[in-house]
């Protein structure tokens, strides 16, 4: 069941740290493991909590583009500030049909569109020659790129820079993306810890490397293990917290994808970075 006092709380956990955005049906929320009701029931929630307060970024996305067309349309219609679609996964299109499904959603709905490469999830690598066509569409702004690969993301930003806006969607390299030129970051991680990554993208853009690449050092371990784990470890983080989130839905699950190991890693890095008392 949904626990919308939780979500709200969540929300609002994230806005008071100094969050700019909240990204309601990501990967991290487990959208493929929602009900089309229940993802509905999600953006309506996080519109109602933010108030306006900050943007919020659905995630909207499907295997199919029937199912994308009428998850954007209900987001549109619920108020969201733009839709984050992923690549469509499962049956691994061509560059055709990859194409043609965010033409399709950009020319039917009226509606600033994120796309979303995340190549380790969906089997689809999102090329960066399609990014650079996929541009020139008025209403497609943005780019999260979850793949970690530095080499795709500043091929991204030669070609668009001066069109959309770039993300980082990979908390392990955060400093270097956004010091290559990308325009901030959308991270499971920034759940639990948004001030952190707040004060790195200050710093780089003031110029201050220095400062950015130590508080990065400080929780790589942190990064790294959610990286891994995804929202198996970013529950367990917001669990320990005290967020009293519960736990990830089958298939995934504590022990699986977050070992006992990497668990207490990552128990250690909240209390030494204040996250947590013991």
């Amino acid at each position: 069941q949904l626990n919308e006092e939780a979500l709200r709380s969540l929300v609002s956990h994230c806005v008071e740290l100094g969050a700019s955005g909240v990204v309601p049906c990501g990967t991290t929320g487990e959208f493929v493991n929602l009900t089309i009701e229940e993802r509905k029931k999600v953006i309506d929630i996080v519109v109602d909590e933010v108030n306006g307060k900050v943007r919020v970024i659905a995630g909207t996305g499907a295997s199919g583009t029937e199912q994308a067309l009428e998850m954007t349309r209900y987001a549109k219609n619920a108020g969201v500030d733009a839709a984050l679609i992923v690549t469509p996964f499962y049956l691994k299109p061509t560059s055709r049909g990859i194409y043609e499904h965010f033409d399709t959603i950009a020319s039917q709905i009226e509606l600033p569109i994120v796309l979303y490469n995340i190549p380790q999830v969906t089997g689809v690598q999102l090329p960066w020659q399609m990014v650079e066509d996929l541009a020139q569409i008025p209403n497609i702004v943005g780019l999260k790129d979850s793949s970690g690969q530095l080499g795709f993301i500043l091929a991204v930003l030669e070609k668009v820079r001066d069109k959309i806006n770039v993300m980082c969607g990979h908390d392990e390299v955060v400093v270097a993306a956004l010091a290559a030129g990308c325009s901030g970051a959308i991270l499971a991680s920034a759940n639990f810890m948004p001030d952190f990554w707040i004060k790195i993208s200050n710093a780089v853009e003031k110029g201050d490397l220095k400062t950015a690449r130590e508080v990065q050092y400080n929780i790589q371990k942190i990064a790294r293990i959610v990286a891994k784990s995804g929202p198996v470890g970013t529950k367990a983080a917001l669990n320990m917290m005290g967020m009293k989130v519960g736990p990830v839905r089958l298939p995934l699950s504590e022990g699986g994808e977050l070992t006992y190991e990497e668990r207490e890693e990552l128990r250690l890095d909240l209390e030494k970075n204040g996250k947590i008392t013991r």
